[in-house]
């Protein structure tokens, strides 16, 4: 599954959650989120791992949320 930096924040809003909800989530720092999110730091298989498990993703569920959010989303 391709779980990149943009990837995280759209499911991070769809799921409606802050930044702080979300890193304790997936047990990082609230800072180190938005490190990740913001392309700052790059995002380790551990990391990739732990928010896919989180959110209990699959391939099929993953673009089921994307075209959920590109729907919902004001432009």
């Amino acid at each position: 599954m391709n779980i990149d930096s943009t990837v995280i924040r759209r499911l991070r809003e769809l799921h409606r959650k802050s930044l702080a909800e979300m890193a304790s989530m997936v047990g990082v720092s609230e800072s180190h989120l938005f490190r990740i999110e913001a392309g700052q730091r790059s995002i380790t298989d551990a990391f990739r791992h732990r928010f896919i498990a989180v959110l209990d993703l699959t391939p099929d569920k993953l673009r089921r949320l994307l075209a959920m959010y590109e729907d919902t989303r004001i432009t």
